[in-house]
């Protein structure tokens, strides 16, 4: 008899929240409309000091970038808001159309750049045009140059992007900022060559270079660069009217990025994604791969999520119109096995080797790990796999001890389904997330500081990045517990340049 292993687990990642925060907090300063968004004293100041990590003004630079100093300087089509829904920026309105693949946006006529010139169709067309363009050096291009079909300008203020196949997370990491695809000022641009894009000065010739956010670089010295805030920003200027982001620590900033003192510890609730994953022997003796990918046509992804009711929040179609809900058609299971010379007997699979199947499926003796493990038990029998549910106590000895791996970390809040989400890298359901040169970023750069990971998470990140070994089952918020400056902040945390509600700052006695 062959014995498959299949292990559940479920695991919480932890991210570098401080950063995040600040990011949060500093936004209240430049970014939303003056109606809704308070100003504490410290941000009615005219300057703030802020201490920051040099970065590169160039997006496409090679050098160290910042997301945020790049959302302070660029808008997108559209942003994802706080609930992670898409809402408008530069767009003012789009639709989908063609069976999702057909995204037509609207482009508000306020949207300016610095100089106060209007935001065109020609800016944004140009953009993705570059961005689709695989000869660009740039790593948007790279996910993009298979995904845009055409980008045409019907009208004046319409811009029209026809995609190669339906993609439900084309909104909210592609047309918004945070998935670096900013839209860039065509007029200015437009003229250099390809090639020369990430190295360009126009990027960096202060005070010339042109953006459309709340903040614009105006000069640039040893320590840091001077900015001002945007007279022409369409959601409203902002009230502080100079940041300086500072390299060096005297004079002591105002805010200092990630090296501030703690007033006192909030445990917060921070609604980032935490995958449950079906996880599979990496061993390729122990399941091989028809079992592997038969067993991921298997299971009902939306039936099992059922099993944690009001803790799934993808129920619906993810946009309006999409054909993408939670539940997806996988390749069907018995065309997998019988391709492979697997059979049933009895109602039972057997191998080409005419032994009959059995699958080890291991979970935590309680919480939802065991209600999931008995619903996945259930579906595989009924699918003719008899399946063996052994329960443990200590799942991380129990999957040193077997050879599994827990890879379940995601960097990224995307809005997407992932419950209906198979992210093989052979799947055809795979619709880019791993191809996504910013994500393969995140995860290389998670990797390459093990001190921050105990050794399970690193190993987590290794197979994560290589070899994706199983389905995406479910998400759910986390418990962060930080330290932060900031009482009564409520994140967003798809875009930390969105509205924060209620905060209040507390200065360090002892900076």
């Amino acid at each position: 008899m062959n014995a498959y292993s299949v292990h559940f687990s479920k695991k919480a990642t932890s991210a570098a929240i401080s950063g995040i925060i600040l990011a949060g907090l500093l936004s209240l300063a430049g970014c939303g409309t003056k109606v809704t968004i308070p100003h504490p004293r410290l941000f009615d100041h005219s300057q703030i000091v802020l201490g920051l990590r040099p970065f590169a003004l160039n997006p496409f630079s090679h050098a160290q970038s910042n997301a945020w100093v790049m959302n302070m300087m660029y808008d997108s089509l559209v942003r994802v808001n706080a609930h992670g829904a898409v809402s408008e920026d530069i767009a003012a309105s789009w639709q989908i159309q063609k069976n999702s693949r057909q995204y037509i946006f609207h482009l508000n006529p306020h949207a300016k750049w610095w100089n106060g010139r209007p935001i065109s169709v020609h800016d944004v067309a140009w953009t993705y045009q570059l961005y689709a363009n695989p000869n660009a050096p740039i790593a948007a291009s790279q996910s993009l140059a298979r995904l845009v079909a055409s980008v045409t300008t019907p009208n004046a203020d319409t811009v029209v992007i026809t995609l190669v196949r339906p993609d439900p997370g084309f909104l909210a990491n592609v047309a918004a900022a945070g998935d670096d695809h900013p839209i860039l000022p065509a007029f200015l641009v437009s003229r250099i060559p390809i090639a020369r894009l990430n190295q360009s000065p126009v990027f960096n010739r202060l005070p010339d270079m042109m953006g459309s956010g709340p903040y614009r670089p105006y000069a640039e010295g040893p320590n840091g660069i001077r900015w001002i805030a945007n007279a022409h920003y369409f959601l409203g200027s902002p009230k502080t009217h100079i940041l300086l982001t500072q390299w060096s620590t005297p004079p002591q900033p105002d805010v200092a990025w990630g090296h501030w003192h703690i007033s006192q510890t909030k445990t917060l609730y921070y609604p980032r994604l935490t995958y449950t994953m079906l996880l599979f022997n990496m061993n390729a003796s122990s399941l091989p791969r028809p079992m592997r990918l038969a067993l991921n046509a298997l299971l009902n992804r939306y039936e099992l999520s059922r099993t944690l009711g009001a803790a799934i929040p993808m129920t619906e179609p993810v946009w309006p119109s999409s054909i993408y809900a939670v539940s997806i058609h996988l390749p069907k299971a018995d065309t997998i096995l019988r391709h492979a010379g697997y059979r049933q007997i009895g109602g039972i699979w057997h191998t080409p080797q005419g032994r009959p199947v059995q699958v080890d499926l291991t979970a935590m003796r309680t919480g939802q790990d065991l209600h999931i493990a008995q619903a996945v038990r259930h579906q595989l029998l009924a699918a003719g796999i008899p399946t063996h549910l052994a329960l443990v106590s200590d799942m991380h000895t129990t999957l040193i001890q077997h050879h599994f791996v827990v890879a379940v970390v995601e960097r990224r809040a995307t809005p997407f389904p992932a419950l209906a989400q198979d992210f093989s890298m052979t799947s055809p359901t795979n619709y880019g997330l791993y191809d996504n040169p910013a994500f393969q970023v995140d995860v290389t750069a998670m990797n390459n500081h093990p001190g921050q990971l105990v050794v399970n998470e690193h190993r987590a990140l290794q197979a994560l990045f290589n070899n994706p070994p199983g389905a995406y089952l479910v998400w759910s918020a986390q418990k962060v517990v930080v330290a932060p400056t900031v009482q009564h902040l409520t994140l967003n945390p798809y875009n930390p340049l969105e509205t924060v509600g209620q905060w209040t700052v507390l200065r360090s006695k002892n900076p």
